[in-house]
């Protein structure tokens, strides 16, 4: 299990830091230690690579991790906001939402690239995720 755990540091910033439960009941390891103090809306693929939304540029963007303890890598560079990430079925595609200027749903690629709006332009939608029965039949295949 991942969770997010939020700390107030010697700074008296808070600062959010992704963990993960270990094998031993009540102890945890720690995935994410880095600068990026304010981390969310993560969502873990099923190869156990993560995307989660992180404000670490100065506007919430996605960001990747391939890996426990990787070098988190920034896939959007929207500089208004981008967030609530989630995996398709077989984890090649990436959907979240973002102001372009108004809130819509996106798709991209793991990597980053080809980002793709969903919803029309104009048209409010925001926290995309993948259907259920769509992950039943990509899990069948």
């Amino acid at each position: 299990m991942i969770f997010l755990q939020c700390k107030l540091g010697p700074d008296f910033r808070v600062h959010h830091d992704f963990w993960q439960s270990s094998k031993e009941p009540g102890t945890a390891e720690q995935l994410t230690g880095d600068k990026q103090q304010l981390k969310f809306e993560h969502a873990i693929s099923h190869a156990g690579r993560m995307v989660y939304a992180s404000a670490a540029t100065g506007s919430y963007e996605i960001w990747k991790l391939n890996g426990e303890k990787s070098i988190p890598i920034q896939l959007t560079h929207f500089a208004t906001s981008a967030g609530n990430p989630t995996w398709s079925p077989n984890d090649e595609k990436i959907a979240f939402d973002s102001e372009q200027p108004v809130i819509g749903i996106f798709v991209m690629n793991a990597a980053g690239k080809g980002i793709t709006r969903l919803t029309p332009k104009g048209t409010l939608a925001m926290r995309p995720e993948w259907s259920r029965s769509m992950q039943i039949a990509a899990n069948r295949k």
